[in-house]
C-alpha cells in the first residue's frame, strides 16, 4: 500500500511537473524540462517513446521514495510529448479504486 502524504502536478505557471511526498518526508520532484529532455532523448516509436518516458518517471518515483513506500504497480503516469505537461498522475491501490491525491 502506498504511503504517500501529498501528490502535487504543477501544470500552469512553474518550472515543476510533479511533486510527491511520502509520508517519511521523502519528496520526489520532477520538471517539465526534465520529462521533455529525457522523451527527446529517446529513440523508436512514439509508443516506445512513451513508454521509455513513463517507466523513467516511475523509477525515479521509486528511488527517490523507496520501495517500501510504494509499488511501481501502483502508479499511473501520463504526460504531453509537446512541453512534459503531466496529463495522468494517479496512485492506484491494489483491490481499490485509483486515489488521486
Amino acid at each position: 500500500m502506498p504511503n504517500i502524504r501529498s501528490q502535487t502536478v504543477f501544470n500552469d505557471g512553474g518550472p515543476q511537473a510533479l511533486e510527491i511526498v511520502a509520508s517519511d518526508g521523502r519528496t520526489f520532484t520532477l520538471t517539465k524540462a526534465a520529462v521533455r529532455t529525457f522523451y527527446q532523448s529517446t529513440t523508436g516509436t512514439a509508443a516506445a517513446r512513451r513508454a521509455a518516458v513513463i517507466a523513467f518517471v516511475k523509477n525515479g518515483i521509486i528511488a527517490a521514495l523507496g520501495a517500501e513506500q510504494i509499488d511501481p504497480l501502483e502508479l499511473d503516469y501520463d504526460f504531453s510529448t509537446v512541453d512534459g505537461r503531466i496529463t495522468t498522475a494517479s496512485i492506484v491501490r491494489a483491490s481499490a479504486e485509483p486515489v488521486v491525491l
